[in-house]
């Protein structure tokens, strides 16, 4: 008996994540003086359904403060059909139509931009869009790459704003999105001479 408790509960748990979309820092790069380099933000997106475990609730800010007295978890499921998340949550197709984002302990100096898209960087924050209504589809690989300098030598981060750091969906909603941590490079692992291998 307690073997099948596991058992559902590993599956429950492989099912729900908490996020339809997920980012992190990877592929972190210095130039051979540190103070520059470049890095990669990597994104998986999946469609699903965001769904509160108190079925009180439709929305994650009461779900998280009022479900189940203050108990009660915001879960994206990626097996559940769009059919069955009628009325019970929200549906994520997987296709993203935006990102907006922060990085911090560097100055961002230029990002390359996905198939369909418009980047536009300031120091800090990267802004991706479409002007002809193009999406990212459902899928994982590299969001874009960004070139940096005035790298301070400690953890790349992603800011914690969650006006300035957001994905949206292909109408322009907020999808929820896990962040992923902080990310570093040393010059054993980064710097790079003219050949293009780590020193």
């Amino acid at each position: 008996m307690k073997l099948r408790k596991y058992i559902l509960l590993f599956a429950l748990m492989t099912a729900a994540s908490w996020a339809g979309v997920s980012v992190e820092i990877q592929n972190v790069v210095l130039n051979t003086d540190l103070d520059a380099g470049t890095l990669d933000i990597y994104m998986i997106n999946q469609s699903g359904c965001s769904y509160c475990t108190d079925n009180t609730y439709n929305n994650q800010s009461d779900c998280v403060l009022y479900g189940d007295d203050g108990n009660a978890s915001w879960v994206f499921d990626n097996i559940m059909s769009e059919a069955d998340c009628v009325g019970v949550g929200d549906w994520f197709n997987g296709e993203v139509g935006g990102f907006q984002f922060e990085l911090f302990d560097i100055t961002i100096t230029d990002a390359t931009s996905p198939s369909g898209f418009v980047v536009s960087t300031t120091s800090s924050i990267i802004l991706g869009f479409s002007f002809t209504g193009a999406t990212i589809p459902a899928g994982e690989g590299i969001l874009t790459t960004v070139s940096f300098s005035d790298y301070e030598g400690s953890d790349i981060c992603f800011g914690t704003n969650l006006e300035n750091n957001v994905i949206s969906d292909a109408i322009g909603g907020s999808v929820s999105t896990e962040w992923g941590d902080s990310s570093s490079s040393t010059a054993s692992d980064g710097a790079r001479d003219g050949d293009g291998v780590a020193d």
